[in-house]
């Protein structure tokens, strides 16, 4: 289209280099000693982000469940729509092995999931309800 956007859309080669880039980005932060709240562009927080997070108590990584079908249960798909990393050495080796894993890839989830079931059982993390 006259406006660029078409070359943005989703899966398009323009937007698999932004979501995929994601992981060098968040461990960037990381290893500059900073905890990092990451959500997609189209969220709105209507309570305090962070006072919401405390009440899960500290853990190296929250994120919602991409599942909508565990009914409490723990996934093994979870999203990467809204995560928060700890600077936690296990944390860095998560986001290392998700950047890799996204090499040659067009979306990031997949590959973080994968990511993260390497490193089962290293990883203190919490999975965060859909609403709240």
């Amino acid at each position: 289209s006259s406006n660029g956007s078409s070359g943005s859309k989703y899966g398009s080669p323009i937007w698999a280099n932004v979501v995929t880039h994601r992981p060098r980005q968040i461990l960037n932060m990381l290893e500059l000693g900073c905890s990092v709240l990451y959500n997609d562009i189209d969220t709105a927080w209507i309570k305090p982000v962070f006072a919401a997070l405390d009440r899960y108590g500290r853990h190296d990584l929250m994120l919602p469940d991409d599942n909508k079908h565990t009914k409490g249960k723990r996934s093994h798909y979870l999203c990467t729509c809204l995560m928060y990393f700890r600077p936690t050495t296990n944390n860095r080796a998560l986001l290392l092995g998700w950047a890799e894993k996204c090499k040659g890839e067009t979306k990031n989830q997949f590959a973080f999931n994968t990511a993260l079931s390497a490193l089962q059982g290293k990883i203190d993390y919490v999975v965060l309800p859909e609403t709240q």
